[in-house]
């Protein structure tokens, strides 16, 4: 299990998120103040496994 800290783009609130992950799937999220976090974590979990 791997885990990275980004910052989040996907609105104006560009919150500090903390995505734990594991052969490209998603387990957790902290940090994010909305939804769309969850869905740049995927999108950056998916960067990184390509």
């Amino acid at each position: 299990m791997e885990r990275i800290k980004i910052t989040c783009t996907a609105c104006r609130n560009q919150c500090e998120i903390e995505v734990e992950y594991e052969e490209g799937e998603v387990i957790e999220v902290t940090g994010n103040g909305c939804m769309r976090g969850m869905a740049r974590a995927q999108q950056t979990v998916n960067e990184l496994d390509s």
